[in-house]
């Protein structure tokens, strides 16, 4: 997925003195939730006078000012700055379709009559089992069998069962999402959200679907 270009504005004292685009791509567990909210757009004004400059630059700065940030000072006095984020174009959206709605776990044809046994070690109730290994729901092609979890079993998973499944599908590249998890390093789901503005069940939803990945809080459901 891609990161938005990220414009950081300088302003000292009355002159607005330099502004840096840095665009950047990124896996999707380095992306933070701010990156995916849409700001305004902010043209970089070089030499110009707080006085003549565009009103436009400036509202955005007072609008920003609570996250204002200073430099250390120097012979250049003492900078005040604040990131602002933006939308990345279409032509770089185009190039990572949103993934599909229903969730799929897809295991090598060979190993699926293991399955039960695996999914019964872990806990899994027996009607969960029997709706994933149900013949009519299961798709096979070529030497992989495709899996589809009831969206409602899915979320009543538990980390600890998640911690073991989630490890076998990471075995096997097709699962995208369980070999490369978006990975919360802090292990702070909250901290991580704090800019993001997001609905707290949504929150609390991506809380409840985590589980451990190493020492880092990992999550696979982005279907």
């Amino acid at each position: 997925m891609p990161s938005c270009p990220s414009f950081t504005l300088f302003r000292r004292s009355a002159f607005v003195t330099a502004a840096v685009c840095v665009v950047a791509l990124v896996k999707a567990e380095d992306i933070h939730p701010p990156l995916l909210q849409q700001a305004d757009l902010l043209v970089p004004i070089l030499g110009i006078t707080e006085q003549a400059a565009p009103k436009s630059a400036f509202a955005t700065t007072v609008k920003h000012k609570e996250t204002v940030t200073l430099s250390a000072p120097g012979p250049w006095g003492q900078l005040e700055y604040f990131p602002v984020f933006l939308e990345a174009p279409a032509s770089l959206i185009d190039q990572f379709p949103m993934p599909n709605s229903k969730p799929r776990w897809v295991f090598p044809l060979a190993k699926l009559p293991q399955l039960p046994a695996l999914f019964k070690q872990v806990g899994l109730d027996q009607a969960f089992i029997d709706a994933l290994m149900a013949p009519s729901t299961i798709v096979k092609d070529m030497d992989m069998a495709y899996l589809f979890p009831p969206q409602a079993s899915l979320e009543a998973m538990t980390p600890e069962q998640r911690q073991v499944i989630y490890a076998e599908l990471r075995r096997f590249p097709v699962n995208e999402f369980h070999a490369d998890p978006v990975l919360i390093l802090s292990d702070d789901v909250d901290e991580w959200f704090r800019t993001a503005k997001l609905r707290p069940e949504i929150i609390a939803k991506f809380k409840q679907m985590t589980y451990k990945r190493g020492g880092a809080t990992a999550f696979s459901d982005l279907p």
